[in-house]
């Protein structure tokens, strides 16, 4: 299992802790913490970023399109279960003044995001203007802040997707991610990591001060705090062994964005029990897991039936 010897387990467990926290953005968006859990996206895009690098050429490319092709098809599935659900609504009386084609769909614009990020990352590599993420970055960084200081302070109704889209959430921390990679900067020693581990969580929550002056769609100190996390977690040791191979073998790889996927829609069923912040978004976590796991189990039976089948 080559792939999974490669594959930082440990960035793969700190997933559910992000998307959880993405859970509680649309769940518990009255919380003090709500500052903290905006590290989640500019987390994920960097280490997206972090491992889009390949030192050999062909390899780097061939990872592009296969990303591209995966990124593209979370959208199909998306906007597809979208759009079921919005059948089946329609079919049980569902209120339709209420009605959208797409319901539970507006958090699906970062799979879109992530989708753009990759092809643009793709001509990046083919072109060979890797360099360029050193301008961009920073660039991008402070479109971004402007814009939302102009939303927020100044009071102007620009639409959302003007500040957050690919090139102003995505594109820069995907950039910072890769640049870390290509680099090959790591916390090495023990002291280095615990030193990186500790100014994560400072700069997480320096993220709170952040909020008390301005609202913003991701925080600065939200993005040192994915620098820091991201140089830990790259930095453990992760050895294959019988439990990690079970890991991916009975969970996947891909569950976090099915999670990401379906997490509206359990989470509005679960919300009409009276059940409310924190309660409810840990109870979606747990219950669109358990969805992806059975969906999961029984397309991995089905395809080991269709393999003995064809032998």
């Amino acid at each position: 299992m080559a792939t999974q010897k490669i594959r930082n387990i440990w960035l793969d467990l700190f997933r559910f802790l992000l998307i959880f926290m993405v859970i509680n953005i649309h769940f518990n968006e009255q919380s003090f913490f709500l500052p903290i859990f905006r590290l989640a996206v500019p987390m994920f895009f960097m280490i997206s970023g972090y491992f889009s690098y390949s030192k050999d050429y062909n390899a780097q490319m061939n990872k592009n399109i296969k990303s591209i092709k995966a990124s593209l098809s979370y959208i199909v599935f998306g906007y597809s279960f979208c759009f079921v659900v919005g059948l089946v609504l329609l079919l049980f009386n569902y209120d339709m003044t209420k009605y959208e084609l797409f319901p539970y769909s507006y958090h699906l614009w970062f799979l879109i995001s992530f989708f753009v990020v990759w092809c643009v990352h793709f001509l990046i590599c083919k072109y060979n203007l890797q360099k360029i993420y050193w301008y961009i970055v920073p660039i991008l960084i402070i479109i971004a802040l402007a814009l939302n200081i102009c939303i927020e302070v100044f009071e102007l109704n620009l639409p959302l997707i003007l500040n957050r889209n690919a090139f102003f959430v995505g594109l820069p921390m995907f950039g910072i991610g890769y640049l870390l990679h290509k680099g090959g900067v790591v916390a090495g020693s023990t002291k280095t990591k615990v030193l990186t581990l500790l100014l994560a969580v400072v700069f997480l929550f320096l993220s709170l001060l952040e909020a008390q002056i301005v609202v913003l769609e991701y925080y600065i100190c939200s993005v040192f705090s994915s620098v820091c996390f991201l140089l830990f977690f790259a930095s453990l040791r992760v050895q294959t062994n019988k439990y990690i191979e079970w890991y991916y073998k009975y969970i996947g790889s891909k569950v976090v964005f099915c999670i990401y996927i379906i997490h509206l829609f359990i989470g509005n069923i679960i919300a009409l029990s009276g059940i409310d912040t924190w309660c409810l978004s840990l109870l979606t976590l747990l219950a669109a897991f358990v969805v992806y796991e059975i969906v999961y189990l029984l397309l991995l039976i089905l395809k080991k039936k269709n393999s003995i089948k064809t032998e």
